[in-house]
């Protein structure tokens, strides 16, 4: 939510007419974006610590509603199911699909194990 406004900050920080304050305005609003990612990383890795699946098993549960909702617009047609709107649930998806590529990224480039 947060990281919305980043870019707006950079805009306006592009107003000011002197160079080393605008340098030093925008170096403000990267640390500001930075602290708002370490936060929700920080709120992140506690979620999948917990042992209850009403905390860290949401994002298993969306995923496999995702996928099963995929493989349904599949194989949907082909077995005459009813249609069903699933805009919603593919924007989900190629969104943890992408997140999930950014894991595999880091995992071969050796930054997590």
């Amino acid at each position: 939510m947060f990281t919305a406004l980043v870019p707006l900050l950079t805009q306006l920080v592009g107003l000011f007419p002197n160079p080393n304050d605008r340098q030093k305005a925008l170096e403000a609003v990267n640390n500001l974006e930075l602290e708002i990612i370490k936060g929700q990383l920080a709120i992140n890795t506690e979620e999948a610590k917990s042992a209850s699946l009403f905390v860290s098993g949401w994002r298993p549960f969306i995923g496999w509603c995702c996928g099963i909702g995929f493989v349904y617009t599949i194989i949907g047609p082909v077995f005459q199911f009813p249609p069903v709107d699933t805009n919603a649930m593919i924007t989900v998806l190629t969104g943890m699909l992408g997140i999930g590529g950014l894991r595999t990224f880091e995992k071969v480039k050796g930054v997590t194990k």
